[in-house]
C-alpha cells in the first residue's frame, strides 16, 4: 500500500509492504523549500510507524530507498534525527539500500546524533531487507 500525501512520488515516498516492512524513499536536495515537504514526510512516516507498531505489537521494520539524494542541508540532519530519536521504541530495525558516499557520511552522522544502534547502510534493497528480517543474533 503506497500513501500518497501529495509528495513528489521520485523523491518522498512511503509504501508499507505486503511482507510487513514499511518502505520509504529519499530523493532530490534536502534543502530549502524541500525542507518543508521533509518535515511534513518525516511526521506522516511517524504516525505509519507508530500506528502499526501499536496495530501489530510488534517492532517495525523499515527499509529506506536513499539513491535519489542529491545533497543535504543541516536542519535536513536535523529533520531526519528527530525522526529516528522518536521512532526508537517503534522499529526493530532500519536498513538505507544506495547513496553516495556523501550521503552515507550523513548516515552515519545521522546514527550518532540519534543514538540508534539498530540502523545499517547497504548497497542493494536486498541486503538491506535480509538484515532487517534477521534475528538479532545474527
Amino acid at each position: 500500500m503506497v500513501i500518497d500525501k501529495g509528495y513528489d512520488d521520485k523523491k518522498l515516498k512511503i509504501e508499507v509492504g505486503s511482507d510487513g516492512i514499511i518502505y520509504l524513499s529519499l530523493g532530490g536536495k534536502l534543502e530549502g523549500l524541500n525542507l518543508v515537504a521533509l518535515e511534513k514526510w518525516s511526521k506522516e512516516v511517524h504516525n505509519i510507524i507508530r500506528d502499526r507498531y501499536e496495530n501489530t505489537y510488534a517492532p517495525v521494520k523499515v527499509v529506506i530507498d536513499i539513491n535519489a539524494v542529491d545533497g543535504y542541508a543541516p536542519e535536513a540532519v536535523t529533520i531526519l534525527t528527530k525522526l529516528l530519536v522518536e521512532d526508537k521504541q517503534f522499529v526493530y530495525r532500519s536498513a538505507t539500500h544506495g547513496g553516495s558516499e556523501y550521503i552515507l557520511m550523513a548516515q552515519d552522522m545521522l546514527t550518532s546524533l540519534s543514538g540508534r544502534t539498530n540502523f545499517k547502510a547497504f548497497k542493494t534493497k536486498e541486503d538491506a531487507v535480509a538484515w532487517v528480517n534477521s534475528t538479532a543474533s545474527e
